[in-house]
């Protein structure tokens, strides 16, 4: 994962914790998505300093979760994003 990033340009990182799970369903079934799952996950982000991130946000892979990340942290971090 910190292979990945670094490609991004993203050198400061440290992690935390990882879990690893033998199935990791990253697709919110329908009736969650139209009663605003997403809307009502927007609306907490950054609460208490705390910031979700991962598959059910950006799509599957490791790729696409460190893109949707790098992406969410220019979005909330504007200032990082300028250095």
């Amino acid at each position: 994962m910190i292979a990945e990033l670094r490609t991004m340009g993203i050198s400061a990182c440290h992690v935390l914790q990882t879990h690893t799970y033998p199935s990791t369903p990253s697709v919110l079934p329908a009736e969650d998505v139209r009663h605003g799952w997403y809307d009502a996950m927007e609306q907490i982000q950054g609460q208490g300093g705390v910031f979700f991130v991962g598959e059910v946000f950006t799509g599957h892979g490791v790729t696409n979760t460190s893109m949707g990340t790098k992406k969410m942290i220019e979005r909330m971090f504007p200032v990082l994003a300028d250095e």
